[in-house]
This record gives C-alpha cells, structure tokens and sequence, in this order.
C-alpha cells in the first residue's frame, strides 16, 4: 500500500487497518 506521499504506510499501521476500507487516507 502506498500513500499520497509516495512512502508504504501498511508497516506503519495495524493490520486490522489494513482490512478495513481505510478512508482515513
């Protein structure tokens, strides 16, 4: 997963996060 900045935010968050539509981003 990539974020706008270009950087992989998927080791910075939980997984749960992961496995839900993250709208936050």
């Amino acid at each position: 997963m990539i974020n706008d900045d270009g950087k992989r935010f998927d080791a910075e968050i939980p997984e749960f996060v992961l496995s839900e539509p993250y709208t936050l981003h």
